[in-house]
């Protein structure tokens, strides 16, 4: 929704109908992944392939955005499992205690 979706809020907004937060709701993420990429060319409203807006080289150690071709539901449910614990696995930030009662 991008730009859109921001001018739509700030009508509801304007009715006041709505509670202002203290955090902005859009904010613009930057440049340094691809998903950051998308997500600013949505919200800005860019079309990199249009626009005189120049490509943008990205690392090559970057896996924020990923396209994997399974074979089956179970064979994608493998290769999600298979990401999630190297996600946990490398970030101790992500991996917390989880108590089953």
């Amino acid at each position: 929704m991008g730009r859109l979706g921001r001018d739509f809020l700030h009508l509801v907004q304007d009715t006041g109908e709505w509670q202002e937060t203290d955090s902005p709701l859009f904010f613009d993420p930057g440049e340094q992944t691809v998903l950051t990429c998308i997500q600013s060319d949505i919200l800005n409203l860019r079309d990199r392939g249009k626009e005189d807006v120049g490509k943008k080289v990205i690392s090559a150690d970057d896996t924020s955005v990923q396209v994997h071709s399974c074979h089956s539901p179970l064979r994608e449910l493998e290769v999600l499992y298979d990401h999630l614990l190297a996600w946990f696995e490398g970030d101790s930030k992500l991996a917390r205690e989880i108590s089953w009662s």
